[in-house]
């Protein structure tokens, strides 16, 4: 059972590098990097606009 969800993960993960790397014309060290980063912009971004909200709506 394990197993086969880390199996998934792993091939979906695997996936997506080989597609950004395909994409930005990279190999796959750089593709990973990048798909590494824009997750990690894109949480970033997340987290900026709800704390946003959060101060926002204190104020009102």
């Amino acid at each position: 059972m394990v197993n086969q969800k880390l199996q998934k993960r792993i091939e979906k993960n695997t996936k997506e590098v080989i597609e950004t790397a395909e994409k930005y014309k990279v190999n796959l060290r750089l593709g990973a990097y990048i798909l590494a980063i824009s997750r990690i912009a894109k949480k970033a971004h997340n987290e900026l606009n709800l704390n946003h909200y959060i101060c926002m709506k204190d104020l009102l």
